[in-house]
């Protein structure tokens, strides 16, 4: 029988009759003459399944061990035996779950297994006319897996989850088609299965708990898109929340990917690049992205720079056909790097990046071979602060200045080493040129006056973090210092950080205003020089 409480629990009340078959030989003691053995199993005669509608209130279904549906419309004072004919289950199988329709209240779905017989076909049924007919929906299942519980998604009418004795499968269809969701999933019982939000939460027995997160290209995928040479699928809205650098408990469940996590289907491999790129609602790119080897391998150099890259940690852009997956951390473009540099006291994993987008509406757009595909992204403040976005504001606009400076001076250094090079090739050169002679002292001394603003730029002796004990914390080392204190937290800067900004940048200035005189007046001249001497000329950059 049924109870029911409207009270926590502190006190039941009977809502129906026997729902079973109360068969008195399937409930007698277990076992042989010498041992018995009642725990239970072999007693028939069990409520197992039970499911409340979400759209109709007083709508029940009760399913039991040997093999019995029924449904109430009336909170339990009338019942009606709905159990499906032999001709689809046999009598006494096992109703394991009930899934009341998230989209109609007439329909109910059945997961039915009966292993206890030694027989392991799925049975999976359906009716859409509260019980009076059902129909088996179990096209695609291997003929030989039990079937454990069956859910529908929230939003999509006839997204179907379907949790088995070796895994998962899914139907896009209500059941009239299944195919395989195992991805990564170990083979393993499935015996429960959630949606929150925009996640299936599945659990198995005996392999812990697994979440396939944000299931919204299946509530979109239709035929149509399938057969697309390239789309790209709208995420769910994507909460603003900063990285958690705390180190985990052992043993430790893997969390999602921080960002927005993209979804997007090719048809084949594409002739050329695949190129995502993040706009805001201004229009103006916040970051893009791109599968050329050429960015990956600016990426990687990049990369190397040690304790940390300067850039963050999005995922690569793959071309392989079928679905793939992108990871946007939410961060805009991060300052230029220099390669081999040092970042002083920078823990690994925490690289000087861009500042985080701010809440609001974003498009992400997708270019394969010519066709442009796009799709909405939401980004969500994070729930548990409390924060005015003006005052988020302040902190994305210093950090985007201290970013931009960064870049300033990272470009100058490179703009310097790319000096140092040519150089050293004019040295080469002109070994037994002795009328490169005096050339080659103003070489030296345009060197000499180089490295002066190199250094003050930057500590190219750094080889690791601990020389720092060594050596002057220069001025990238500084803005960097500087966006750490900026932006490790939900909050607008202090007067004294926009006070620290505004001296360093002065610094800055200066020495950038010095380099501009060796590269604009006095490399010109050394040029003149230089080709006289019948040696190249210095090229230099732009600053």
């Amino acid at each position: 029988m049924l109870l029911q409480s409207e009270n926590d629990g502190m006190n039941w009340q009977v809502i129906s009759g026997d729902l079973t078959r109360d068969d008195k030989s399937k409930q007698q003691p277990s076992g042989g003459a010498i041992s018995k053995d009642n725990v239970g199993t072999e007693v028939y005669g069990t409520i197992y399944a039970l499911a409340e509608s979400s759209l109709k209130k007083d709508l029940l279904w009760v399913g039991t061990d040997d093999g019995l549906v029924h449904v109430t419309e009336t909170g339990g004072n009338k019942w009606k035996n709905v159990t499906p004919p032999e001709k689809l289950v046999p009598e006494w199988s096992r109703i394991n779950s009930i899934e009341a329709s998230r989209h109609d209240p007439a329909a109910a779905y059945l997961s039915i297994h009966r292993r206890e017989w030694n027989e392991y076909r799925p049975y999976v049924l359906k009716t859409s006319n509260y019980g009076a007919d059902w129909e088996l929906i179990t096209n695609g299942l291997p003929d030989d897996t039990i079937v454990r519980v069956l859910r529908e998604d929230l939003q999509r009418e006839g997204l179907l989850f379907l949790g088995t004795e070796m895994g998962m499968y899914f139907s896009l269809d209500g059941g009239n088609q299944w195919q395989s969701l195992q991805l990564n999933l170990p083979v393993t019982p499935v015996y429960d299965l959630t949606i929150k939000e925009n996640d299936l939460v599945v659990a198995t027995h005996g392999r812990a708990f697994w979440v396939l997160d944000d299931i919204s290209p299946l509530r979109t995928l239709t035929a149509m898109l399938a057969a697309k040479p390239s789309h790209i699928f709208s995420p769910g809205a994507t909460v603003r929340i900063r990285d958690d650098f705390s180190i985990p408990a052992t043993p430790a469940g893997r969390n999602p990917p921080p960002g927005a996590v993209i979804y997007y289907n090719l048809g084949k491999i594409p002739e050329g690049p695949v190129a995502i790129s993040i706009i805001d609602s201004a229009g103006n790119t916040v970051q893009s992205f791109s599968s050329s080897p050429d960015t990956v391998k600016s990426l990687e150099t990049h990369a190397a720079v040690d304790m940390g890259a300067y850039y963050g940690r999005s995922s690569p852009v793959s071309t392989e056909p079928g679905l793939n997956r992108f990871v946007w951390d939410l961060r805009h473009r991060g300052p230029t790097g220099i390669a081999g540099s040092v970042i002083f006291w920078h823990p690994p994993k925490t690289p000087p990046v861009g500042p985080l987008a701010l809440p609001g509406e974003y498009e992400i757009r997708m270019e394969v071979d010519g066709a442009v595909s796009t799709a909405a992204l939401t980004i969500t403040a994070d729930p548990r602060i409390a924060f005015p976005l003006a005052e988020l504001r302040k902190q994305f606009d210093l950090h985007l200045n201290v970013r931009d400076t960064l870049s300033d001076i990272s470009e100058a250094v490179l703009d310097i080493r790319r000096v140092y090079d040519q150089i050293d090739r004019i040295h080469a050169n002109s070994e037994n040129n002795k009328e490169a002679d005096s050339v080659r002292m103003e070489l030296k001394k345009l060197r000499d006056n180089l490295m002066a603003v190199e250094y003050a730029l930057t500590e190219p002796r750094m080889q690791g973090a601990s020389d720092a004990f060594h050596y002057p914390v220069r001025l990238d080392n500084q803005l960097i210092l500087l966006i750490g204190t900026i932006a490790n937290s939900d909050r607008a800067p202090t007067r004294q950080a926009y006070e620290v900004y505004e001296v360093l940048k002065g610094r800055g200035d200066e020495q950038l205003k010095i380099l501009k005189k060796y590269l604009e007046n006095d490399v010109p001249e050394l040029n003149k020089k230089l080709r006289q001497a019948g040696l190249g000329p210095i090229s230099v950059g732009t600053l």
